[in-house]
């Protein structure tokens, strides 16, 4: 049940996503934009609430909860990066907007700075 719920959210994050975007961009219907971006975060709650019913069926964890907890934890992290990574792209290729940044090629991206000059 987890892996089927698991497959049904990321099928319908990218869905919605797409929607989202298609929504914003090409028939310029923000406000729905908005709608349908914010949904985006209850497909980790549904996920969430799958697992924990599951859990407290008594079901002991195992490689489904881990993929679970893997899935929502990549969610969290890197959830936003994704979503403005698909918008840059989105808005270069269908509305005309600016190229998405790259970094340099073979360059790292600078280190943050803690805003301390000088060493201790």
């Amino acid at each position: 049940m987890i892996v089927a719920t698991l497959i049904a959210c990321e099928i319908a994050f990218w869905l919605l996503l797409v929607l989202a975007l298609a929504t914003r961009y090409l028939w310029n219907h923000r406000k729905i934009s908005t709608a349908l971006l914010i949904a985006i975060p209850f497909l980790d709650v549904i996920l969430l609430a799958t697992a924990a019913m599951d859990m407290r069926s008594g079901t002991t964890a195992n490689f489904t909860h881990g993929l679970a907890a893997a899935y929502l934890a990549y969610s969290i992290v890197f959830g936003h990066r994704t979503i403005r990574w698909a918008d840059a792209k989105f808005h270069h290729r269908f509305a005309d907007g600016p190229p998405p940044w790259k970094p340099p090629a073979g360059a790292c991206p600078a280190p943050a700075t803690s805003g301390r000059s000088g060493s201790a």
